[in-house]
């Protein structure tokens, strides 16, 4: 196991390529290539989630009162 990502790349290439490997995996592994734009979008979302998730002020529960007259 090697200790930096040039390490594991290393590593990954060569074994690869061994037929009894069926694949490598390293942490680049789980990293999509298009990661800057998907986290944009995730940033985009969070905007518009956030409010609904995070709000300002909660409404009091209901009182018992309140909960028989309806």
């Amino acid at each position: 196991m090697g200790k930096s990502e040039d390490d594991a790349r290393k590593i990954e290439a060569p074994s690869g390529e061994v037929p009894e490997v069926l694949r490598t995996m390293s942490l680049d592994s789980f990293v999509p290539p298009d990661q800057p734009a998907k986290l944009k979008a995730i940033a985009q979302g969070a905007k518009v989630l956030n409010p609904a998730l995070n709000p300002d002020q909660i409404d009091a529960p209901p009182t018992d009162q309140e909960m028989s007259t309806h």
